[in-house]
């Protein structure tokens, strides 16, 4: 069962993407990796490079925001992680957003459905584009798989893809590959989500003990001491 909730069908994709035995070895090892960073979300990088290498990419990319649970300081939970990729493009991509064309078709999808750039219009007309002057021609980018694995109201999540000038257009085995791994980098986020909602919770629940006037002390069942807000630190120190 357990095995079954992490992987589902996800393990049909290595009839899609049976390019040979590396391939397959690769693919099932960017699964562990995944779940890696699950208790480890610093692994990401390296997961992001397995990825884009095994698929040949020049920058794979995920976004995740959490509106609806700030951190203890207030900022909305929210993870990008990339392979290295200067930062400042970034930044210019959120004003460049709207221009992207295609981008409502992307918005209409959902989660686990792969969007494609040079489906969305010949490579011609994509050229022509704001979008393709200001942002893909400048890093010498061609085409884009952004496949959401989140997608509601407060929470959002994206695993982004993108090609060379050089490299071939996306096809259906990256599509493939984009569709399966998004479920299992779903899951991943949300139990690392489910470890920072916890320490967040234990963050606030001490910020409310040493902000009281009482010296607070909480034991075990052995009698041993496990926690003294600030007040009590004071009193045993002297």
């Amino acid at each position: 069962m357990l095995l079954n909730w992490f992987f589902g069908d996800s393990f049909g994709v290595f009839q899609a993407f049976r390019v040979g035995t590396d391939a397959l070895n690769d693919f099932e090892q960017i699964l562990g990796d995944v779940y890696d960073c699950a208790v480890n979300p610093d692994l990401w990088p390296q997961t992001l490079e397995r990825i884009r290498a095994t698929l040949g990419c020049a920058y794979v990319m995920f976004g995740y925001a959490d509106l609806s649970m700030p951190s203890s300081d207030g900022i909305p939970m929210q993870q990008l992680r990339s392979t290295s990729w200067d930062a400042v493009w970034f930044q210019r991509l959120e004003r460049l957003l709207p221009k992207i064309p295609g981008i409502d078709a992307y918005l209409r999808d959902g989660v686990d459905v792969p969007w494609v750039q040079m489906e969305q219009s010949d490579e011609a007309a994509f050229q022509r584009s704001e979008f393709y002057e200001e942002w893909v021609r400048p890093q010498g980018l061609r085409d884009c798989i952004n496949t959401a694995f989140y997608d509601r109201k407060l929470l959002h999540g994206v695993l982004s893809l993108t090609t060379g000038e050089e490299a071939s257009l996306f096809g259906q085995r990256d599509k493939d590959f984009a569709a399966r791994i998004t479920p299992h980098i779903r899951r991943a986020v949300s139990i690392n989500s489910m470890v920072d909602r916890s320490n967040l919770a234990l963050t606030l629940y001490r910020k409310v003990l040493d902000a009281l006037s009482v010296a607070v002390l909480i034991v075990d069942a052995g009698g041993r001491l496990v926690y003294a807000n600030a007040l009590a630190d004071v009193m045993l120190s002297k």
